[in-house]
Formats: C-alpha cells, structure tokens, sequence
C-alpha cells in the first residue's frame, strides 16, 4: 500500500511539474541558467530572491524535470524540503504546495541548523521603547540580558530614542533587533511602514530579527479592525518585504489575535514572538516568548518586557548573511 501511494505522489509530482514546465515555456522573463539554492538563505529559494513564490516552482521544474539535473547532496538545504538527503520530486511537489497555499512551512522561511535551537532555558532578552526612558546599556549587559529588542518606530515615523538607545546597547556589547508598531489599515500602508522601517534601520547591523508588531491599538479606529483576511495579508506584505530585502522577520503576537484576528496558518512561514504573561510557553510554533510585561533589570528604572529567545538569532543571521552581514 505505502509504495501505491508513494508512486501515486510521485505522478502527481510529475505532472505537476511538467504543468509549471508548460508555464515556463511562455515566460521569457526567467533565465533557465539562473538556479543558486546553494547560497539560498530561505527553504524553497531557488532564485535568490529571498522569498519562495510561483518563479521557484517553474524554474526548480525546469533544472529537475526537465534537465534532469543531478543536485548530488551538498549545498542542497534550501530544495531538499522533506530533509531525506536528495532532491526529488517531492521535494518539489513541498515546494509547490508551501508556495501555493501560503501555510506550507518550511517553504519560504529562513535557513536554520539544528544546532541553532537553543533548549537549554533559552537566551535572555527584554524589548525596549522610549517608556523606558534613560537606559544604562552597560549594567543591563552586566545583569545577564544578552539581546534586546528595540522599537525603531511606528506608522512611519521613526520611535524617539530609537537611536540612542540602539547605538548605547550595541556599545554595550548587547545583541540587538528592532520592532515595527504598525498603524496600517491596508496592505499598500504595510508596505510604506517596511519601507520607513528599513530606512530608520539602515546602517545597523542587527543580530536579531526585524519584527512586525500589531497590537489592540493598532486597531483603534482602524477600518481593517475584524477583516482576518486583510489583517494577515498585511502583515505578510510587512514581513516579505523585509525579507526580500535580506533582513530577517519576524511577526509579534498574543493568543488572542493569533486565534480571532489572523489566520495564523498562515503566517507560519514567520518566526513568531509570543506575548504570553504565563509560567511556561503553550504554543509549540514561538521561537521568542515575551513572558512579562512587569520585569525589573538592573540599568532600567522602570518597568521592562521580559524575553526568551529559542533559537540562536546571532549564530543565523551571521551564517546566513542577513541584516546586512
């Protein structure tokens, strides 16, 4: 039974394949020589891009199908989607499905090794706005938090102290990401606040994610408030764009929103940062968990959020090459 259905999947794979194959024919646009998945740093990327979409498919076809190449077994971590050591057809028939249906994790998400998830407790981080106030960088290193996420703005507007505080903890020796606070009420608005976001957080070199964070006050007089549909999409439209433009990205959330405002499914191909004020983390997808709204850290005189991190953010981002290095 189990080789029926394998063989099955493999048709299925075939055909499918010669059906992107049919596309390609008609799109002048793609040059069949151009494949780099061995220097791809996003599952299912085999144009270079950073994003995983409809070209992947049709060019991936082309080289697999087609060509019949022989990818052998090094370099092939981008392609290899179902991890057996060889790339196949079924590895396109992931890739299609990832692409298409925009929930098939790992297609489209960042590269990451096994030895980047960190199971030992986590790393310690808090997040940081101008509530803080003045921030001793130097005593907050010394008290044992190792990364910080900092708001570098919101809507389009860059966040006051977002400077100071960011070159003060980098000083410190802290490893340091950003947060976004949206105020878009469309997809075209998520794009401009990705633009602005970039721009604030150009010449930084961030060791942590850029994170997109939608909360209760975003939906303050907002038309999209209620709209699942509208809200998903602009996070996503937020997120690709960071991404395509080789930051690493990240979304912010609660189990509120994730179970009544997104369909969380699919974003899944983005690193989520949960804010959920409990002993132990229940959701099995976070790789950042914000664990208190109400933490004390030495440097910072007033209250701070309190962070754990489950993969080695620093470790990725260098290896990969994102954020710029």
């Amino acid at each position: 039974m189990f080789k029926k259905l394998a063989a099955a999947a493999v048709s299925a794979a075939a055909l499918m394949a010669f059906s992107a194959q049919a596309v390609y024919a008609d799109n002048d646009e793609f040059d069949d020589t151009v494949i780099s998945y061995a220097d791809s740093r996003v599952y299912g990327d085999v144009t270079g891009d950073n994003i995983a979409d409809i070209r992947d498919i049709i060019v991936f076809s082309r080289h697999l199908v087609v060509n019949e190449e022989d990818f052998g077994t090094e370099n092939i971590k981008s392609i290899d989607l179902n991890k057996d050591g060889k790339v196949d057809l079924l590895d396109l028939m992931i890739m299609k499905k990832g692409v298409l249906s925009d929930s098939g994790y790992p297609v489209g998400s960042p590269i990451y090794d096994d030895e980047h998830i960190v199971t030992d407790g986590g790393i310690k981080g808090i997040d940081v706005s101008k509530w803080q106030g003045e921030v001793d960088w130097q005593t907050v290193k010394d008290s044992g938090i190792e990364f910080v996420m900092i708001k570098a703005g919101e809507g389009t507007e860059e966040e006051v102290n977002f400077r100071k505080n960011i070159e003060g903890a980098m000083n410190a020796g802290l490893k340091c990401g950003v947060y976004w606070f949206a105020n878009a009420s469309d997809t075209d608005e998520a794009e401009l606040e990705a633009k602005a976001c970039l721009e604030t957080i150009s010449g930084y070199s961030l060791e942590y994610p850029v994170a997109y964070d939608f909360e209760y006050r975003t939906l303050e007089n907002n038309p999209a408030a209620g709209n699942r549909e509208l809200m998903t999409e602009m996070v996503r439209t937020f997120l690709l764009y960071i991404q395509q433009n080789g930051y690493y990205p990240m979304f912010y959330s609660n189990l509120d929103f994730l179970s009544n405002y997104f369909y969380a499914d699919e974003l899944m191909q983005f690193d989520l940062w949960y804010a959920r004020y409990i002993s132990q983390s229940d959701n099995d997808y976070c790789w950042m968990w914000q664990y208190s709204c109400t933490g004390r850290v030495d440097g910072i005189s007033v209250d701070v959020d309190l962070d754990t991190s489950y993969k080695d953010y620093s470790a990725i981002i260098h290896k990969y090459g994102w954020n710029g290095f």
